[in-house]
């Protein structure tokens, strides 16, 4: 049995490497906030660098993960069907909560969006690649098309259930499928694959630098987007909200992966991240599209991406201390 110096040892190597996960993404989100304080980064600007985000740097960095992928032949049905499965429980836990919590339905659907979207590729893809590298980005890569429909139809159907009466347009979710940026370098990074089409070294280059700004400015135009003076209009609803996303509901949706599934340890990280990380900023931008609570859901992803600093710590940390990762 070893020692308590070798326990001491061991217990602040895991907790440098859990620090080393989460600090840098929590260092650039706040200069973010930073830069919109000191008018470097304007609404403006932010506005057309997230349009720029999601509609050009975020489908090549997909597509560069993808294509460039050194092994996807192995392609485990279990760890992408896991996945879905669990967003679309995620999905019907929370409504069935947001509907018995709130009377207005406007703030049901946006507390279950809320409570059960992530923002996976802005915040877990780097912390995913810096707590276990480069094969880890695969494992997200691997999930992100299916993750993104999953969130997409999820969203569609949530909003559809607790505020327009229960009638689910089946064209509307497909058109808002088709329209989805990532999907497409998804999309072409697959068919690329199956034709065997091979890219010269000097366009693979400029891929490759493109992906590579993707985090950095994501996670600046997070932090800009972040406003701290919306948290005291509802409080107490988005703290719960919050919480119940960062805590109980990715515990719930994370614990059965690790005790029955065998996944590898980058395929834990993988679904970790998409079940523990915060609030997504699209899904403020769909509240605004379906007519729900916005502020609501704007509320809920600033405290749950503050808050969720804290939580990813201490819960990179446990699983450290556990063995699993």
């Amino acid at each position: 049995m070893p020692g308590w110096t070798e326990r001491f040892a061991n217990n602040m190597g895991n907790a440098l490497v859990s620090f080393n996960a989460v600090a840098p993404i929590c260092l650039i989100v706040l200069t973010g906030m930073f830069f919109k304080k000191c008018r470097v980064m304007t609404v403006e600007f932010v506005g057309a660098g997230n349009a720029f985000l999601y509609k050009a740097i975020m489908p090549v960095m997909i597509f560069n993960n993808v294509f460039f992928a050194e092994n996807t032949s192995g392609l485990n049905i279990r760890f992408i069907g896991y996945a879905c499965v669990a967003i679309a429980v995620g999905f019907a836990l929370s409504g069935l909560l947001a509907a018995r919590i709130f009377p207005d339905r406007r703030r049901a659907a946006s507390f279950a969006q809320g409570m059960t979207r992530s923002n996976y590729l802005v915040v877990g893809l780097p912390m995913a690649t810096a707590l276990m590298g480069d094969k880890c980005a695969t494992a997200v890569a691997v999930l992100t098309p299916f993750t993104t429909s999953m969130f997409a139809i999820g969203a569609s159907v949530i909003f559809a259930l607790l505020q327009q009466g229960g009638t689910v347009r089946l064209g509307k979710i497909l058109r808002t499928l088709a329209r989805t940026p990532i999907l497409l370098g998804v999309a072409v990074a697959i068919a690329f694959k199956l034709l065997n089409v091979t890219l010269p070294p000097f366009l693979h280059s400029a891929i490759k630098s493109i992906a590579s700004i993707s985090a950095p400015f994501a996670l600046l135009i997070l932090g800009a987007q972040l406003d701290l003076s919306a948290l005291g209009r509802n409080l107490w609803p988005v703290l719960a909200c919050s919480l119940g996303k960062l805590l109980l509901l990715s515990t719930l949706l994370f614990t059965p992966a690790v005790l029955w599934m065998d996944f590898n340890q980058y395929e834990l990280v993988a679904l970790f991240f998409l079940f523990f990380t915060p609030g997504a900023v699209n899904g403020y931008f769909e509240a605004i599209q379906q007519g729900a609570d916005y502020e609501f859901s704007g509320e809920v992803v600033v405290l749950s991406t503050l808050l969720s600093f804290v939580t990813l710590f201490c819960a990179i940390l446990a699983l450290k201390q556990a063995g699993v990762f």
